[in-house]
């Protein structure tokens, strides 16, 4: 039996309520969470804004059959906060420069599971970075790593348990080295001075636990307010990198950003989401749907970013990071006030 018009219409009317109610509940929820993600659970929601809108877009679609036009007005004004919260990433900043680097910045998490370590090395030697900071490494991978002396002869490590080994390689010295460590948390935050070309800056680093459970959640923003104390106390521009366990949207991100002015080095960029929860043998292009990102680059404003981009896949459930800065000349008195600060430190 065939449906009445009247029928016909208020079965579709009724799936565009139900399709601008998911879309609602999308974007109250992205907004919930952005704005008071600072509890573990609405942090940890507030981290797949990637996914709201795609999913919120898809909904859209749908709701643009129905021709319902109050529900689609509603939908569209839904699909364009949530499409705020990602297109400005793709803007263009005054910051973003179009001169060649004056050094190149390798970031990658390898996964202290990592069956195939010699994809990272292999990359290493692709990419040619002058900076390499590596994140969960064991101990045993020191022989490899120390087979990459001839193109970065400095190096400075914490060996640590499961993820919690850090590694750094460098072409240029690694001068002033600092480590800060918070109570019972084994993850330090690690600051050096470098030089290149006439050019003096400081690298900080760090990799905070998963905040996964109450007390790594904790553990992670002492971590993260660690590294803003001694951001704050440079007199140098800052290169502030690592696996954060955070992204963009987190509350704690802004936080970050606020207390010590760096600008995130994907502004401009886009999001390049650098991890995915999904480990299995599904293709790539599947899993990237599910990935966020959590390993950052940020700087000091007078850095300008020459180009950030994800490295090929090393074995690992993170892609590498690689972004190319233009750093800025020191006039005498800031390289006078800085040499004094070291020497009162």
């Amino acid at each position: 039996m065939l449906l009445s018009r009247h029928s016909y219409k208020a079965i579709v009317t009724a799936i565009a309520l139900v399709l601008l109610l998911a879309l609602l509940t999308l974007t109250l929820l992205s907004i919930v969470t952005m704005s008071l993600g600072w509890h573990v659970v609405l942090e940890l929601a507030a981290h797949f804004q990637r996914q709201y809108c795609g999913l919120g877009l898809a909904l859209f679609g749908l709701l643009l059959l129905t021709r319902r036009r109050l529900p689609i007005c509603i939908g569209a004004f839904c699909v364009a906060v949530l499409l705020s919260n990602l297109l400005p990433w793709y803007l263009p900043p005054s910051g973003v420069a179009s001169t060649s680097a004056d050094l190149r910045i390798l970031l990658s998490n390898v996964w202290d599971k990592n069956q195939q370590f010699s994809a990272v090395l292999s990359l290493i030697r692709q990419e040619q970075p002058d900076l390499v900071v590596l994140m969960e490494v064991k101990p045993s991978k020191a022989e490899a790593l120390a087979s990459l002396s001839d193109l970065l002869p400095y190096s400075f490590a914490i060996d640590g348990r499961g993820t919690t080994g850090i590694a750094i390689l460098s072409q240029l010295p690694l001068t002033a080295p600092q480590i800060v460590r918070s109570g019972s948390n084994p993850r330090p935050v690690l600051a050096f001075d470098l030089a290149v070309d006439g050019h003096r800056f400081e690298l900080v680093a760090t990799h905070p636990p998963p905040p996964v459970k109450s007390q790594w959640f904790h553990w992670r923003n002492r971590q993260l307010a660690d590294a803003t104390d001694l951001i704050r106390q440079r007199r140098l521009p800052v290169v502030f990198v690592g696996d954060l366990n955070m992204t963009l949207w987190s509350p704690y991100h802004r936080r970050l950003i606020n207390k010590t002015g760096l600008k995130n080095a994907r502004q401009g960029f886009g999001i390049l989401p650098s991890w995915s929860p999904i480990r299995s043998r599904l293709p790539d292009r599947l899993t990237s749907l599910f990935a966020i990102p959590i390993d950052h680059c940020l700087v000091s404003p007078e850095i300008r970013v020459s180009n950030i981009r994800l490295g090929a896949p090393v074995g690992s459930d993170h892609r590498p990071v690689i972004v190319d800065l233009v750093l800025p000349k020191l006039s005498a008195s800031s390289e006078t006030s800085a040499r004094g600060d070291r020497l009162a430190t």
